[in-house]
């Protein structure tokens, strides 16, 4: 007994049959392709090209016991498929291809297990193809195929490959391909000329071999143009070689187990984000390089990449405030952005770790905005690149960055008119800093608080800022050398607290408004100007602005002072006190009061310490000049005992013995200049002959060094003084009208006296070094 069949399952049901039906079923029988159209897919449905899409299902279901399909399956070509084709739940257990084939209506094969190949390869679905959770053991082949709807292969599982190279989809809906949760155990293949106008999504999917778009043109309707969101691929992902996405091409979450590839790719999404690969996991490199050109924001904040990124060459260009976003991004290897043109767009690197280099070396990075580069808090294990005629125009960040190499600028330009071209602040770096080789910064270059522990070199730098600094240092601390020298114009250097092992500069690329309090260093460098006049003259003009006692900062001052005296440039410290002693005078500190003190006491103070620390500069040089000290004792003593022998003869005869009975001996009443009568020749007593030898002969050098040595008795002072005449009973006579040359002498004797104790008491107080201040204080 024969089982009853539904409608449709049997031949009969399909009588009479058309001539293109008659000639699939014939081929079928045979093993060979049923060739309706040799000419390609058909336009009209004539009768020699119709297929009707129910006698199709019937065949590729088997037929019936009227019908034997050969074990090669079901080969059609050239046919005009009339009706829908629906499949769904359906198990194909033999090859099938549908090529060049028209589908009047959609395909449907939802469920449908296909235990051999299919192949729609150059048909044309006018409907689309419906097929979630489709399964076939092989691959699918939809090469060339023309859709005029949607394709949806959601949930569905290949156990080959899926080829679309060549296909052209284009619906009037947002989506034209739908893919997700898809399974394909070989490469999915969207390349070789693939174009789409509408969304592909392939979100979830899993491929167990590679992902191609090469050649690939996506464009969408609105949406993004290629959503592979958390997709995982075992093999390579590329996107490059023609590849062309007017629309966001999205990869986050995507888990690639090779590299991905974007080599000559274009991507356009100019209001948004061109390439979202946000958290992206891959084990190879990231290839955006060489004919890359992204115009719209590139993203891959949170990515993980275990090889390299590489960029070279490639040119981005966004609207938003960075066109290539990898913030957070983890690389193991080093990432490469050479000769790349970031024309419109920054592009940042917040706290990523990158496990070798990062290379800008040539670069061009222009943003709308202020922030042209952000690395701040990241993490760089090798060093970092920003030479050969790298430009940014705008601001570069690497603030808090730690990085286990240098930071290269050789020949890299930097501007940003209006703040900080370049901002390293608390950043930690292994090994040096290096603004060399026609450097030029247009904005400030800040250090501040960043730890060096290789060299900081300035050599041939050019540093420029409309700002109050043009190289800011606060904090900062070099472990090795600071090369500051050949600057092409003077740098405004803000150096507060700023410590150097080494300073290796010349004091005139020093610009005026330069700050230097708690500038320290170990030693200068071998070229460095060793010249206390020259050092002296550098600190006097870089505090010329320090105008009064409370803006005044000594350290500098005592800091080259200290370092001069040890590499031992004594006398080149010495000039550097002298100059700093003149300088403490001239802010008001020396005599300086407490706020709270009276101020004509305070004013009063001031002009006596000034005066006399005027004074202790001319005689002894603040101390640092004993020598000129003692020449001027020696200048004072050979001038008053001049003075005493002239002022001895006549006709002054100033000068006479100090014992009383000698004026009472009649003996020598001839010595007498007062004497009464005219007196006679010599009429003085210093070369009175009457005077006896016993009495102390008058030695005017002997005399005029007994007065000025406080502590030493030659007997001249006790023996000889000046001789005046009786005072004048009316005062002011006395003072300014009663004046003998014996005033002259007393006059003279009083100021020797008060020298000598001064210069003796400074002397004593310079050799046993307590007039001078410690130095290192």
């Amino acid at each position: 007994m024969i089982a009853k069949k539904p409608y449709g399952r049997r031949l009969r049901d399909f009588y009479p049959l058309r001539p293109g039906e008659k000639k699939l079923l014939d081929a079928c029988k045979k093993g060979e392709p049923a060739i309706l159209d040799y000419y390609g897919v058909p336009r009209l449905a004539k009768d020699n090209r119709v297929v009707r899409a129910d006698f199709l299902r019937f065949l590729l279901l088997g037929g019936d016991e009227h019908v034997i399909i050969h074990e090669k399956g079901l080969c059609l070509i050239g046919a005009y498929i009339f009706g829908k084709l629906d499949l769904s739940g359906c198990q194909i257990n033999f090859n099938v291809l549908l090529e060049k084939c028209r589908f009047h209506k959609e395909i449907s094969a939802l469920d449908t297990k296909f235990n051999g190949p299919l192949s729609l390869q150059g048909s044309h679905l006018e409907n689309g193809l419906i097929a979630d959770r489709l399964q076939c053991v092989s691959s699918v082949f939809l090469k060339h195929v023309k859709s005029s709807g949607q394709i949806l292969l959601r949930g569905a599982h290949i156990g080959g490959s899926l080829y679309f190279d060549g296909a052209n989809l284009d619906s009037n809906q947002s989506k034209v391909l739908g893919a997700d949760q898809i399974n394909v155990a070989g490469n999915v293949i969207l390349g070789g000329g693939f174009k789409s106008k509408g969304s592909v999504r392939l979100i979830g999917a899993n491929i167990g071999g590679n992902f191609s778009c090469s050649g690939g043109y996506f464009e969408s309707n609105g949406e993004e143009a290629l959503l592979i969101d958390r997709v995982n691929v075992v093999g390579s992902v590329n996107l490059g070689k023609g590849f062309t996405a007017k629309g966001e091409v999205r990869l986050v979450s995507a888990k690639i187990g090779s590299n991905l590839s974007c080599i000559d790719g274009y991507f356009e999404c100019i209001e948004g984000d061109a390439l979202s690969a946000d958290r992206l996991n891959i084990n190879g490199d990231v290839i955006l390089r060489d004919g890359f050109i992204a115009k719209g924001a590139v993203r891959l904040n949170g990515a993980t990449v275990n090889g390299g990124l590489d960029c070279t060459n490639g040119v981005f260009e966004a609207k938003k405030d960075f066109a290539l976003n990898a913030s957070g991004l983890n690389v193991n290897q080093s990432v490469k952005l050479k000769k790349s043109s970031f024309s419109k767009g920054g592009v940042s690197f917040e706290g990523a770790q990158i496990g070798g280099d990062l290379d800008f070396s040539g670069g061009k990075f222009e943003a709308p905005k202020d922030q042209v580069l952000q690395i701040s808090g990241a993490k760089i294990g090798g060093d970092v690149l920003l030479r050969a005629n790298f430009l940014a125009k705008g601001e570069v960040l690497l603030v808090g960055a730690k990085i286990g190499g240098d930071i290269d600028c050789s020949n890299g330009h930097f501007e940003f008119p209006d703040g900080d071209a370049l901002s390293i602040d608390r950043a930690e770096i292994n090994g040096g800093v290096f603004f060399t080789d026609e450097f030029s910064a247009k904005g400030g270059v800040r250090l501040l608080g960043t730890r060096i522990n290789g060299d900081l070199d300035c050599f041939g730098g050019k540093f420029e800022s409309l700002s109050d600094y043009s190289l800011y240092l606060d904090s900062a601390v070099v472990c090795g050398a600071w090369q500051l020298k050949k600057l092409p114009v003077k740098a405004v250097i803000k150096a507060s607290h700023f410590e150097v092992s080494v300073l290796e500069d010349d004091p005139d690329m020093w610009a005026d408004g330069s700050a230097l309090d708690g500038l320290r260093y170990a030693a200068l460098g071998i070229t460095a100007s060793k010249k206390g006049s020259e050092r002296a003259k550098w600190l006097k003009r870089l505090s010329d602005n320090q105008v009064n006692s409370a803006e005044f900062r000594p350290q500098p001052w005592r800091q080259i002072q200290r370092v001069l005296r040890e590499i031992g440039h004594i006398e080149d410290a010495q000039l550097v006190g002298i100059a700093y002693e003149r300088k403490r005078r001239d802010v008001g500190q020396v005599g300086e009061s407490a706020p709270e003190t009276n101020w004509f006491f305070a004013k009063w103070r001031l002009l006596v310490n000034s005066s006399l620390h005027w004074w202790f500069g001319l005689l002894a040089g603040y101390g640092y000049r004993p020598t000129r000290l003692i020449t001027w004792m020696f200048a004072v003593w050979l001038v008053c005992g001049g003075a005493y022998w002239h002022l001895s003869l006549a006709p002054y005869r100033a000068i006479a013995p100090s014992a009383p009975l000698i004026f009472q001996d009649a003996s020598y009443i001839n010595c007498q200049p007062d004497q009464p009568g005219p007196p006679q020749p010599p009429a003085n007593w210093y070369l009175c002959d009457e005077l006896r030898s016993e009495y102390a002969t008058f030695s005017p050098l002997a005399y005029s060094l007994d007065l000025m040595l406080p502590v030493v008795d030659l007997g001249q002072e006790k023996a000889w003084g000046a001789f005046i005449p009786a005072a004048n009973a009316v005062w002011w006579k006395e003072l300014f009208t009663h004046w003998a040359p014996g005033h002259v002498v007393r006059l003279i004797t009083w100021f020797q006296i008060l020298f000598g104790w001064v210069s003796s008491l400074l002397l004593v107080a310079i050799i046993s070094g307590f007039s001078r201040r410690n130095d290192e204080s």
